[in-house]
Parts: structure tokens; sequence; C-alpha cells
């Protein structure tokens, strides 16, 4: 990918969060933030938009998951898939075209392996293939391996 110009955003939540999870929904092209929170895990949205006055841009509240410590997520490149993951599990949400962020949500998700054996306890980050076939996991630390999973 060639980057030709970069472009900066200040977002604003509605009261400060704790987040490590960055997507944008290739539906809306709005950015999505998850935030890390220990019980339940608020997802929010901005339209980017907004941004071309080059003011501050506020994150609006999607949804909340009842779900804790979200370390890193994806959003497939069709939309279709959304993942999500803290240091020992996994899930992920299928999403039908057209339907918002919120309403597959709502659905349970199925359970992701994202630890491989070779990986340390500390899982960080989580990314759909490029293919839509698989996805691949990594844990913090030094010489970490990077292990590929196919999806369910």
């Amino acid at each position: 990918i060639e980057v030709d110009r970069v472009d900066e955003f200040l977002l604003e939540y509605p009261s400060p969060r704790d987040a490590e999870t960055l997507m944008i929904d290739a539906d809306t092209g709005d950015l999505v933030i998850v935030t890390k929170h220990k019980s339940k895990t608020a997802v929010y949205s901005a339209s980017l938009e907004a941004s071309a006055a080059g003011r501050r841009i506020r994150l609006d509240e999607v949804c909340r998951l009842p779900i804790g410590k979200v370390s890193s997520g994806d959003l497939s490149r069709d939309g279709r898939r959304i993942v999500l993951r803290r240091e020992e599990v996994g899930w992920i949400w299928e999403r039908q075209v057209g339907e918002s962020l919120a309403a597959a949500f709502s659905r349970l998700p199925q359970p992701l392996v994202v630890r491989g054996q070779r990986q340390s306890a500390n899982g960080e980050a989580i990314a759909l293939h490029p293919s839509g076939r698989a996805y691949v996991t990594v844990s913090e630390g030094k010489r970490e391996w990077l292990y590929a999973f196919r999806l369910p």
C-alpha cells in the first residue's frame, strides 16, 4: 500500500477511556474504537467526514459488550466479520450486508482460539487475513511467534 497523504483527527470520548483497538468500518468508512475495560467493553464510532472542518470529532457509543479486557480487534475488508480478543480468548461475529455494528454485536459470538503453543500468555493482537479465510495472532514480547488460524 502506498500512502500519499496523512490526515490527522482529533477524537473525543464522552468521558476518559482506555482503548487498544482501532478499526475502520468498510461499510460506512467510520472509525471504530473498542475500549479495554475490566468487565464491560464499550464500542464507539466516529464519522471521519466531520474532520474536514478541523474540529474535534466526538466518539458516539455504539453498544456495550459483556466481555472485558479487549486488547485487539479487526473488521474484515468486506465488513462481514468482526473479531475481538483479549489475552486468552477471542470472538467472531458475523455481520449481514447493511447491518449496523450494534445489530451484529447483539448476537452471541463464536469463540476463537487466539494463542498457539509457542505464544506467551500476554496475547495482544489479532488481524483478519485479506483472503477472508484465516486470522493471525501474536503475543507481546521478544521473539514471539505469529500464528495463523483458519476461520470457523
